[in-house]
């Protein structure tokens, strides 16, 4: 999520500001990303940063929050954050992962079974539906 942060100085130096140079926004914005429990969703940790510039995406934030996680403790992750660096960060953490997972990656058989990697497949139900109703609409032609 993104907040207006008050316009001062000191917030424009560190958050910057979206929109162009010629025409730019009346708040520095704030990018915030939670680590959030899901039955109550209370924040447990969070992780500040400026909204445009290099290294100013969510997935950056990430992991900043990574390292908070903790053994027993299941982090649900989205496609954009899944990579090689990530995925050390959270197993070193004791936590265990379930990241959504896009069409590119091709998973293989973890050489070492103490990282706890396991590709999961066929838990796509929006294009399994989608074949099934391709079929049914080729059956009615």
């Amino acid at each position: 999520m993104e907040w207006d942060a008050p316009d001062t100085p000191a917030n424009a130096a560190a958050f910057g500001s979206s929109g162009g140079s010629a025409v730019p926004a009346a708040f520095p914005k704030v990018r915030v990303l939670t680590l959030a429990e899901c039955g109550w969703h209370a924040s447990l940790a969070a992780a500040i940063g400026p909204s445009t510039g290099k290294h100013s995406g969510a997935q950056t934030l990430a992991m900043e929050l990574f390292p908070r996680l903790e053994p027993g403790m299941l982090l649900l992750a989205d496609r954009g954050f899944y990579g090689f660096d990530q995925s050390c960060t959270v197993a070193e953490s004791g936590a265990d992962v379930l990241w959504r997972m896009s069409d590119g990656p091709t998973l293989s058989k973890v050489a070492d079974p103490a990282r706890r990697f396991l590709p999961v497949a066929g838990l796509r139900p929006e294009a399994e539906s989608r074949s099934a109703r391709a079929a049914a609409s080729s059956r009615l032609d």
